[in-house]
């Protein structure tokens, strides 16, 4: 726990910080909007890699920055940590498709000899469609949660198939909720006119 003093006009003011739990530091990686995820997700990008995370993955990697004892900033210490052997190799091969999972974080090259394997391709790509799939749940999930905020925000009624839409342009492209609402709104409002 800490405390913070600054003085605004004549009065101090005091903020008071809680250390963040494990659990606080899953649901930041969890984040649909968390930067870290989705700077991971634009650095592997760049070489043409599609990446998702698996829950399982990001609770290992929410225990690690838990343990670093350092707060949220330890959450870019972990990620970079667990994935920089893949970072240095998988550029210059031809996977396309990257899921991260519990066990690719637990045995690294063992995950890597798989993903560079040619005859796992198939193994690989199953995987990375679960992986889809859950992200479009949790982003489902996520809408719905916070369907009325997001509907004021962006002034678009979050409709099931709206929904549905959010979902499934957030799998596939690299881009927070607000970014894919106020695409989607923009392509709905010039269908209106």
């Amino acid at each position: 726990y800490g405390f913070e003093s600054e003085f605004v006009g004549r009065l101090p003011v005091r903020a008071v910080f809680e250390k963040l739990t494990e659990e606080d530091l899953f649901e930041i990686l969890k984040n649909p909007n968390n930067p870290i995820i989705l700077g991971k997700k634009l650095d592997f990008a760049a070489y043409d890699i599609d990446i998702k995370f698996e829950d399982a993955a990001l609770r290992s990697l929410a225990k690690d920055a838990f343990n670093e004892n350092t707060g949220a900033r330890g959450l870019v210490s972990a990620v970079e940590q667990a994935l920089m052997l893949f970072e240095k190799i998988l550029p210059a091969s031809e996977v396309r498709k990257f899921p991260v999972t519990l066990a690719g974080l637990q045995e690294p090259q063992e995950t890597l000899d798989t993903l560079l394997d040619p005859v796992k391709r198939e193994e690989i790509q199953e995987s990375f469609a679960e992986l889809t799939r859950a992200e479009k749940e949790t982003i489902r999930s996520y809408l719905g949660d916070n369907h009325l905020d997001l509907t004021r925000k962006h002034k678009l009624t979050l409709t099931q198939a709206r929904i549905d839409l959010v979902a499934d342009c957030y799998a596939t492209h690299i881009m927070d909720i607000g970014q894919v609402i106020e695409r989607i709104k923009s392509s709905y409002d010039e269908i209106k006119k």
